[in-house]
């Protein structure tokens, strides 16, 4: 057995495992079919303008031409659409985790895996949340669009196989606001960063309410 197919049959192992562990991908997911009050979830996308919602930043701000989103590494099954999808309650909040993998076209395995936890009283009222791996940038996006919080909710997020060596430039993790086409780095965070194994681990980003995210420098 030659590693080509010892790589694509680690590939499968990791996406049952995904499955197993609440992840989805692209097969029950129809972005076209969006609930009441929902906007489909699309790719991030320089210049994409979704449903218009107030920000008022807390930290600084930066033009969006000053920063270059991370591209996820080109491959096989890079389009693949991993995802997790849970009703969020007000007494309990909910946890939503996904792990996304392909091989890029080297063959060397690329995974991304994230967790979202909402704590109790963080909704006003029940309702579906959906998180997405994002398939061109390295970043993930939620649903339903302008959803606020009155508690910060917890994101993780780790990656592993990337190409990290473009830019000598620090890397941060930023909302992107569609209204006004600004990069807000995401405060009361833990990135750690490794350039020569291309890695990232982020731990504990608050998100006080859902648009699009994700890492650039």
């Amino acid at each position: 057995m030659n590693m080509k197919n010892i790589r694509l049959q680690l590939v499968l192992i990791l996406v049952t495992i995904a499955f197993v562990s609440g992840c989805h991908d692209s097969t029950p997911f129809d972005p076209s079919s969006s609930r009441s009050g929902e906007q489909p979830i699309m790719p991030l996308r320089s210049g994409a303008v979704r449903n218009p919602i107030v920000v008022i930043p807390t930290a600084p701000t930066v033009t969006e031409r000053d920063i270059q989103l991370v591209d996820l590494p080109a491959g096989l099954g890079k389009e693949t659409i991993f995802y997790d999808s849970k009703l969020v309650t007000v007494g309990d909040g909910g946890v939503l985790s996904c792990t996304g993998v392909y091989l890029n076209l080297s063959g060397k395995l690329v995974s991304r895996t994230a967790k979202f936890v909402i704590p109790p009283n963080a909704v006003k009222h029940d309702v579906q949340i959906t998180m997405v791996l994002d398939t061109v940038h390295l970043g993930v996006m939620f649903e339903p669009s302008g959803l606020f919080f009155d508690r910060p909710a917890v994101l993780s997020f780790q990656a592993d196989g990337l190409d990290l060596s473009a830019s000598a430039s620090p890397l941060d993790f930023y909302y992107i606001d569609d209204n006004t086409n600004v990069f807000v780095p995401v405060e009361q965070k833990i990135l750690n960063t490794d350039v020569v194994q291309g890695t990232i681990d982020l731990q504990t980003a608050e998100i006080y309410h859902f648009s699009r995210y994700g890492f650039g420098r």
